[in-house]
């Protein structure tokens, strides 16, 4: 079975291709997006969002399936660093990203999956519950000490 896929971004970038076997840092087998259960149009698709400005400011793509690299493709266009602009950058594997809110979503997938697991107490457990070697730490103006994930 097939993966629907769906692009979120928007917006115009010019496009440079590569096709690698292997991200920075790893040696990953490779695979068609079709072995790994995707269309094998991935890059048309890709390509198309980008052309009708569904997709923009992307710096790229790596899909990573059971282990295996899929798809890797890098793009060229502006990015900046903490508001200071870095100019028109040719994006690769080996370009350094600022992060910052792609972190929170990062945290909470991986929280949603350890949660699923049994493997963290669940969002309105009181935080420090989870932590006791650190009850020194605990908060001493009355009603914090119950803070959660969700506070």
């Amino acid at each position: 079975m097939q993966k629907p896929i769906s692009f979120v971004r928007t917006g115009t970038f010019v496009v440079q291709s590569i096709r690698t076997t292997s991200a920075k840092g790893h040696d990953w087998l490779a695979i068609s997006p079709s072995e790994a259960g995707f269309t094998s149009d991935l890059d048309g698709l890709l390509e198309t969002a980008i052309t009708e400005n569904r997709v923009w400011n992307l710096h790229g793509v790596v899909v990573v399936r059971n282990g295996r690299l899929v798809f890797e493709r890098y793009f060229k266009g502006n990015d900046n660093a903490r508001g200071h602009s870095l100019g028109n950058v040719a994006f690769t594997a080996d370009t350094l990203h600022d992060l910052r809110s792609v972190s929170k979503s990062i945290i909470g997938l991986l929280y949603g999956m350890a949660l699923a697991d049994g493997k963290v107490p669940p969002p309105d457990a009181p935080l420090f519950a989870s932590f006791p070697e650190y009850a020194d730490l605990l908060p001493t103006p009355p009603g914090t000490a119950g803070l959660s994930v969700t506070c």
